[in-house]
């Protein structure tokens, strides 16, 4: 009987924990409902949560560590966080077949909580569909994303005519800055012969930033005259998604040559 518990035990202190494949869960409450997923996916793509668990638990059971003490997610909706772990934790070897409502929702909270590869993946899934440039534009504001803010601004200003009741959910700044560049892209200065030239034929005004083409004349001017909202949602792209190897990243720097 003692050498049977001798064996036992001696058994028992060779095991150990695979550094890897022991995985830890963590239980979020959302609304009235609990969800019990893999730590690891929170804790190495965001550094919001990886602080959140980094933090010494209390003197009772630590948050989240069963159905009893969950991690309380305060104005998320379910089904929004549901598609969040439908793109973090797939079921199959595809990406889950979200509607475009779900795909707003799971870039929202990726942006929210700074979940890099969930945000770059749902931001490449959404550009394979078409969005309206308003659309692409609210957005990309609230989201933080420059490249769909410049492409939403070069779509309208070619619309022709721009009216008021097409721009009617902007901010008054942005509509009043884009009647602006419509206004201005008339002038001969800004024909779309103009684009390789990096001048004018008619007047000779010069555009040192495009000498290669990359821009047409009325986008080089969408991006001055967008300059400083552009340059700053681009500083934050590099801030949180690109220094944390995001080396992939489609999105640009700016050109130390924009202005205001």
């Amino acid at each position: 009987m003692a050498s049977d518990l001798t064996r036992k035990s001696l058994v028992l202190e060779r095991v150990e924990r695979h550094d890897i494949y022991y995985l830890e869960t963590v239980v979020f409450r959302v609304e009235d409902t609990l969800f019990r997923v893999p730590r690891r996916g929170f804790e190495l793509e965001s550094v919001i949560f990886a602080s959140m668990f980094s933090l010494p638990p209390g003197k009772h059971n630590p948050e989240g560590q069963d159905d009893d003490s969950p991690i309380v997610l305060q104005g998320v909706k379910k089904r929004d966080f549901q598609s969040l772990l439908e793109m973090m934790y797939p079921m199959g070897p595809n990406l889950p077949n979200l509607t475009h409502e779900d795909r707003v929702a799971v870039l929202h909270l990726s942006t929210m909580w700074e979940l890099v590869k969930v945000r770059k993946s749902v931001i490449e899934m959404m550009e394979k569909t078409p969005l309206d440039a308003v659309e692409k534009i609210l957005i990309a504001k609230k989201e933080r994303i420059s490249t769909w803010l410049l492409t939403g601004y070069f779509a309208l200003v070619r619309e022709n005519p721009l009216t008021f009741e097409r721009v009617k959910l902007l901010d008054w700044e942005t509509v009043a800055k884009l009647f602006a560049v419509q206004y201005q892209s008339k002038m001969p200065e800004y024909c779309e012969k103009n684009r390789f030239t990096g001048y004018c034929t008619s007047c000779g005004h010069r555009y040192p930033d495009n000498i290669l083409g990359r821009l047409t004349p009325t986008e080089g001017l969408v991006e001055r005259v967008f300059g400083q909202e552009i340059r700053f949602i681009r500083k934050e792209e590099e801030e949180k998604w690109r220094d944390r190897g995001d080396g992939d990243s489609d999105m640009e720097s700016s050109d130390s040559s924009d202005s205001d």
